[in-house]
């Protein structure tokens, strides 16, 4: 097996792994479905919490859970696409359909 060096990053890879931006992409895509599956599961036990009749206190620490476990995946995506759009821009000035998409999606985040 041999290694090359990237162009794009300043480390040793194997060729058959894939492009570094793709690999960082798989993982950030994988990050990104872990947090949504802890939100479902804090949901899935504010459900039972509540047919169990547990605790308000409780179910609201759970709640806060989800609040927080959302926001971080909306931070996130939110943030994935202004990188993407930007990179759009540049490359297809001439279009500005992708910011105004971003501009969009940005007033609906912030409300």
């Amino acid at each position: 097996m041999f290694y090359v060096k990237s162009r794009e990053i300043d480390e040793y890879r194997d060729p058959s792994m894939g492009h570094p931006k793709e690999r960082d992409r798989e993982a950030e895509k994988k990050a990104m479905l872990n947090r949504m599956a802890r939100a479902i599961g804090h949901m899935e036990a504010v459900k039972r919490m509540m047919e169990d009749d547990k605790d308000p206190s409780e179910v609201l620490i759970q709640l806060a859970a989800v609040r927080s476990a959302i926001t971080g995946l909306s931070r996130r995506i939110l943030q994935e696409h202004i990188e993407t759009a930007l990179e759009e821009a540049k490359e297809h000035p001439e279009s500005e359909e992708e910011l105004e998409d971003l501009k969009k999606v940005i007033s609906y985040f912030v409300k």
